[in-house]
């Protein structure tokens, strides 16, 4: 019996997940002898003691919100260029860094002491006190949570197992702590203020801020790590201890005596929910996560295996110094793996491996499976929109030589649905077309911790409008509101057209506070009670806001937005519009600014007003 027909019976249920998954294991290579470690495969859903029917568990995990910042890319659509002009050679370490001796050329990241303390609510000296990577990281996940429209009031509506709203796991990949070395030879030099010391802390701002209940873990299996914190977290999505699960790494080299050549660094984070129930809140798919195993070599030292899938890019994993020799604790994982999410290995068309990321990032310790899984996603991206008649998918693998290996099966999103028409606005009357000044006005809202960042957040929106790839108005504005947080300095715009809107952003970003009417009114509310009316205690005052919205009350929206109220805490959609795709927009404008030990000027410095 071959692979194909053990598969085909594994799929109508002949073979039991187990027989297959021994038929398979015994039929791609030898078995795995009794030393071996013992590799549990994190997908499908495991139900008691034997493996669950793959009819009843989830078809995988969707990515509903990436992004990363890595050498000379600070964004992924910079560096979707960069892996098609695959300019990314190494270069010495950027101004301002200390740097070994020797000179070392290496793939760093520019402007890693900037930082905006006051968008996350944190003194100048605090900031300073913080390590780098877990400012970085709190930059990239707040970017993720907030493209995926998780900031906002559609967080409550992640409830957990155990009822629980807010339940969002939280799990960062890091391996270094440079900082804590800088400031301890600075003590040695009379400076004695050191920052917080120990990798739990870096998931812990993004909790405060969002209020996020799921379990939260830091991984450190170096290069690995990553991927090994992808892999509990869909375990922890599997048992139900969360609904949702952000899983980022960073690394940065800040002491000379880490830079090497071809040393690396990079951050990045990636949302990840149940596919089912991503496709029903109409979450954004950039793809979805079918399996993934994790294992190590144990006692024995490694040997060299090329075994690949078949099919693959060659191109794709030949690393510096020709192409990744795969060892047989990564052929055991990737078989399993493949197993596990009942796929056939001819097709898969890319691999991604420490190797082929390090051509990009260099080697990026605990940062190199999120820059492997990010240039996976990307390239099955440009496949999908090229080829969207047949799957594709990779397998990305990461993991040093003698620790911990994981392997992930990524496959490019199945097509979404077209996002279905909505009967009326928020006003109660047809929406309008972009661009139609005669349409029904929209209200859009809009919120920053302080009126810079208010101001800056209103000039992005704008430019974005003008550029013209902007949605209708009414599902910008639902998105806008749903999605995004509410803070003290506030904005509500009515408009009828994208021109109209953008006129009016630039207005107020030009002079914030100069213009004020019935079409554009700010608020500040940083020196304000909080909740003045006790609305937010009150259990009716959902219902009551879900009744303003369908009535297209805007007026009287208004008013409670700029007074203080959450008008986007409703106890539905709000204004009848049906699940669909959502909407994406422009994120939070940041004001970063250099901070960083040593220095006796931050706590003195002036934010942005």
């Amino acid at each position: 019996m071959d692979n194909r027909d053990i598969l085909t019976r594994f799929k109508d249920g002949t073979l039991g997940r187990q027989q297959a998954m021994q038929l398979l294991t015994e039929g791609s290579g030898p078995p795995p002898q009794p030393s071996a470690p013992h590799i549990q495969p994190s997908a499908p859903h495991i139900a008691g003691p034997e493996l669950a029917n793959p009819r009843t568990t989830p078809a995988g995990y969707a990515v509903i919100g990436i992004a990363g910042r890595y050498p000379r890319a600070g964004d992924l659509d910079a560096l979707r260029r960069l892996l098609r002009t695959r300019q990314d050679a190494p270069a010495d370490p950027p101004a301002g860094r200390l740097v070994d001796e020797r000179g070392i050329g290496g793939h760093y990241l520019d402007r890693v002491a900037d930082f905006d303390p006051d968008f996350f609510r944190l003194t100048a000296r605090e900031a300073a006190l913080t390590d780098p990577q877990e400012r970085l990281f709190l930059d990239v996940a707040w970017q993720v949570m907030e493209d995926a429209g998780y900031t906002g009031a559609r967080l409550d509506s992640l409830v957990g197992a155990d009822g629980e709203p807010r339940s969002v796991g939280v799990y960062t990949a890091v391996s270094s702590c440079d900082y804590a070395l800088l400031a301890a030879e600075l003590w040695a030099d009379g400076h004695r203020a050191m920052p917080r010391s120990g990798h739990g802390n870096v998931s812990h701002p993004l909790s405060a801020l969002l209020d996020l209940r799921g379990p939260h873990w830091s991984v450190d299996t170096a290069d690995s790590s990553f991927l090994v914190a992808l892999h509990q977290a869909i375990g922890a999505l599997e048992s139900g201890e969360c609904a949702a699960a952000l899983v980022g790494a960073v690394e940065l080299r800040l002491h000379p005596s880490r830079q090497f050549p071809g040393a690396g660094e990079g951050v990045g984070a990636l949302l990840l929910k149940p596919l089912d129930r991503a496709r029903a809140d109409g979450d954004t798919l950039h793809a979805v996560i079918r399996s993934s195993a994790v294992g190590r070599t144990g006692r024995t030292g490694i040997t060299g295996s090329t075994r690949t899938p078949h099919r693959t890019e060659r191109a794709d994993h030949a690393g510096p110094g020709g192409g990744h020799t795969r060892s047989p604790v990564e052929d055991r994982l990737v078989r399993r793996a493949l197993s596990a999410a009942a796929i056939d290995a001819q097709t898969v068309t890319v691999l991604e491996t420490p190797d082929s990321a390090a051509r990009t990032v260099g080697r990026a310790g605990a940062a190199t499976g999120v820059a492997a899984l990010t240039r996976a996603v990307l390239r099955l991206s440009e496949k999908a929109d090229r080829d969207g008649s047949s799957p594709h998918r990779a397998v990305v693998i990461a993991g040093d030589e003698c620790g911990t290996r994981a392997c992930v099966v990524v496959e490019a999103c199945p097509g979404q649905p077209a996002p279905r028409p909505r009967a009326e606005t928020s006003t109660g009357r047809p929406p309008s077309e972009p661009g139609d000044p005669a349409g029904s006005p929209e209200l859009i809202l809009l919120s920053a911790p302080t009126t810079g960042h208010l101001a800056a957040t209103a000039r992005r929106l704008a430019d974005w409008l003008t550029a013209g790839r902007a949605p209708q108005l009414p599902a910008l504005a639902h998105a806008l509101r749903t999605g995004r947080a509410a803070l003290p300095c506030r904005l509500a715009v009515t408009a009828r057209s994208h021109a109209e809107l953008a006129e009016l952003l630039r207005d107020f970003a030009a002079a914030p506070g100069a213009r004020a009417g019935r079409r554009l009114r700010m608020a500040d509310l940083r020196t304000a009670q909080d909740d003045p009316l006790l609305l937010d205690e009150a259990p009716e005052t959902r219902g009551y806001l879900s009744a303003l919205w369908r009535a297209g009350r805007q007026e009287q929206l208004t008013g409670l937005w700029l007074g203080g109220v959450d008008v986007t805490r409703t106890d539905q959609a709000a204004d009848g519009r049906e699940p669909g795709p959502r909407t994406t927009a422009p994120g939070s404008a940041l004001l970063p600014r250099p901070l960083w030990l040593g220095s006796d000027t931050e706590a003195d410095a002036e934010p942005p007003t």
